[in-house]
């Protein structure tokens, strides 16, 4: 599976990247808004494939002045782009730049700023 691979890639590549997994987190069953809230409440920017629902909900929070931390909406990218990417935005994530923690979940996963890459 495509996500289990870019989530192997961030931590074979660099193992203090900080992932959650949403199957982690007792939500695999919930709905949208809840993992959307559940990532706002711990400071988690929600990455994701979810164009279809997710994104639309995420837009609604921001409408309604909720809190959101922000989301990385993957599009149609190679799974060794998608981690270079990503480790990128971990790198620059942090007041201190490149090696340090980066903060990640996953619906796949929660992590932190907001760009769809493509």
């Amino acid at each position: 599976m495509k996500k289990r691979k870019i989530v192997s890639g961030l931590l074979r590549r660099n193992p203090f990247v900080d992932v959650v997994r949403v199957l982690d987190t007792g939500l695999m069953e919930a709905e949208d808004r809840t993992l959307l809230e559940w990532a706002a409440h711990y400071d988690r920017v929600l990455l994701t494939h979810d164009v279809r629902t997710l994104v639309g909900f995420a837009w609604e929070f921001v409408r309604l002045g909720k809190p959101m931390a922000g989301m990385i909406v993957l599009g149609n990218v190679r799974v060794s782009q998608a981690v270079e990417k990503l480790l990128l935005i971990a790198d620059c994530s942090e007041p201190e730049g490149v090696g340090r923690r980066g903060s990640l979940t996953c619906p796949y996963s929660l992590f932190r700023p907001a760009p769809t890459l493509q």
